[in-house]
């Protein structure tokens, strides 16, 4: 970064800095200085936010010419291989029940005496080592089925839209919802 504009932050912040930092109002006079110092500070926010903002346009632009750039390959690898996986999730499903179907013969060759214990059970190893193939994982998802009897602890209220609704008067006391004045100072601009 610019050796000349992080020497001007660093003197613009440490004078307002002097300033403020251990002032005390003890009179109308004192006031009128803070607020002359409140309107020092709100505009070296504004100058800080400029310069910083000018500094990241470029930076910005950059970024987003990449990323429109790599998207669309990244989206057709997110398809593909969403394809594969659901082709090798079907094929799995096929190779377990033809599997299944495998250790049950087995299982009754035992029975009857067809098959020693040694080969089924050879053979049995066998059907396990293509199980093993890929690694499949398993995960437990939550599904909605009756938003209606979820219970009001897991709401999250959308506080913009209560908010807007309740400044326009849609919403009041009734609802639940009352609008209360705070105080914040801003100073006064001289």
């Amino acid at each position: 970064m610019e050796t000349n504009l992080i020497k001007e932050t660093e003197t613009l912040v440490q004078t307002i800095e002097k300033a403020v930092f251990n002032f005390k109002i003890k009179s109308q006079k004192d006031l009128e200085y803070a607020n002359d110092q409140l309107v020092k500070i709100t505009k070296a926010g504004t100058l800080l936010k400029n310069k910083k903002k000018e500094k990241l346009e470029p930076i910005k632009l950059q970024k987003s010419e990449i990323v429109d750039f790599f998207s669309p390959f990244e989206n057709k690898l997110i398809e593909l291989k969403g394809l594969l996986k659901k082709e090798m999730n079907r094929y799995l499903i096929v190779m377990e029940k033809a599997q299944a179907k495998k250790e049950e013969e087995i299982g009754e060759k035992i029975l009857t005496g067809e098959i020693e214990v040694d080969k089924a059970e050879k053979k049995l190893e066998k059907i396990e080592s293509k199980k093993n193939v890929i690694t499949v994982r398993k995960e437990r998802k939550v599904e909605i089925t009756d938003e209606t009897k979820i219970p009001k602890k897991y709401w999250v209220l959308n506080m913009v839209d209560i908010r807007t609704d309740a400044l326009s008067g849609k919403l009041t006391e009734k609802d639940g919802i009352k609008v209360v004045e705070v105080r914040n100072i801003i100073g006064k601009k001289n």
